[in-house]
């Protein structure tokens, strides 16, 4: 392709996808995520194997001694169930005494609660967007999906809003937006999740620290994260300025409301063991 063009193809556009995509971003970030993932299931298949002292119950195997490498398979689910299914929450612990265990616990659960409140700042994005600010249902969506393509979708869907076209929708770029959003809410939980396990917050204490951290996320998203994300990815001025295009206050409002699911989140689960 180089030698018979003297550049390289970058932006794709494959029909009848309605976004343009850059394939070789997609490929670095899809290799980052899979050395992530890679890394966390060594972590614990290495913490696994190395107890080989435990056993499944006798009775329930029929009198029989499992292999290791069986025993390894059902802590790894054991460990995964009581990470991410298990209601009861987490128990607070200081840096000096925090076990590995109940890190990765935090963490999974404060990404779970940050996937939940993404949902609701989502709800909330998108009745502003279609009420008061008349810029159209699904366009923070496909704001959102403009780091990464053309915002060319967003602009048709605020110029249709404007046109009486409300609910305009752009499959492709919704559904982009939707799931870059969903990624970064579980980020922004999950290390909401940490904070609170180091602080042993508890109380309504969780749901103030869920604000406070909201206010923190606006202010490290509007000023830090969107300008180096735009410059990073070359997504342009409405990424670098999404906070002022979305306007301020709204945009204030959203990430409070993140913060505010992310405390009820929590104090829920020490609710729920506290009646136990």
């Amino acid at each position: 392709m180089r030698v018979a063009h003297d550049a390289v193809i970058d932006w794709i556009h494959i029909a009848p996808y309605p976004a343009t995509f850059n394939l070789a971003d997609l490929a670095v970030r899809g290799g980052l995520l899979v050395v992530l993932a890679d890394a966390v299931v060594r972590s614990v298949r290495a913490e696994t194997l190395s107890r080989p002292e435990i056993f499944v119950d006798r009775e329930s195997m029929g009198g029989r001694r499992v292999s290791q490498t069986a025993n390894a398979c059902w802590r790894l689910a054991r460990r995964f169930w009581r990470t991410s299914c298990s209601p009861e929450p987490l128990e607070p612990f200081s840096p000096a005494a925090a076990s590995s265990t109940s890190l990765v616990r935090s963490v999974g659960l404060g990404a779970g609660a940050g996937v939940i409140a993404s949902l609701v700042m989502a709800g909330y994005a998108m009745i502003a967007s279609a009420t008061y600010q008349h810029t159209g249902f699904f366009t923070p969506h496909c704001h959102i999906a403009s780091t990464f393509i053309t915002p060319n979708h967003r602009m048709m869907s605020a110029q249709s809003a404007m046109g009486g076209s409300t609910f305009v929708f752009y499959g492709g770029p919704a559904v982009l937006g939707a799931v870059i959003h969903v990624i970064i809410g579980a980020m922004y939980g999950a290390l909401f999740g940490a904070l609170v396990a180091l602080t042993r917050l508890r109380g309504m204490m969780l749901v103030a620290a869920g604000a406070v951290w909201g206010a923190a996320v606006f202010v490290i998203s509007s000023f830090i994260g969107l300008p180096l994300a735009a410059a990073v990815f070359g997504s342009g001025d409405q990424i670098t300025h999404m906070a002022k295009m979305v306007d301020y206050p709204t945009f204030l409002a959203e990430q409070v409301l993140v913060g505010l699911a992310l405390g009820l989140l929590m104090l829920a689960l020490a609710g729920r063991r506290t009646s136990r």
